[in-house]
């Protein structure tokens, strides 16, 4: 991982900088809003925290990142850990996700019928 995101970037060549992962639909990073990152690593940017397994205090301590200035990390590698963390979470994130797109339909549904 480098110190610092990439500068240039192709979307059919290269690969996300976080997570390694092909950029063939890439999302704009969070970070910078510069940096293209795959789609996985851009919805875990977006509502990463939200839909993790994560209890309270690990999500302060990862939010806080005090813990980067210890081990000499600059903020893009503090970055990829905390993005890189919240993907290992991936089965609460798909769970989570796949119940808040299930509310929303039956939402939608009885919003339809009314």
């Amino acid at each position: 991982m480098s110190e610092t995101p990439p500068t240039e970037q192709d979307a059919k060549e290269d690969d996300c900088p976080i997570c390694g992962l092909s950029l063939r639909f890439p999302g704009l990073s969070r970070f910078d809003n510069e940096t293209l990152v795959c789609g996985k690593c851009a919805q875990s940017e977006g509502t990463g925290f939200m839909f993790s397994l994560f209890d309270d205090a690990q999500r302060t301590m990862l939010q806080d990142r005090q813990w980067q200035h210890m081990y000499g990390l600059t903020d893009w590698q503090a970055h990829c850990i905390v993005i890189a963390a919240i993907n290992g979470c991936c089965k609460g994130f798909d769970e989570k996700s796949a119940k808040a797109f299930k509310t929303l339909r039956e939402l939608t549904e009885k919003n339809k019928d009314e």
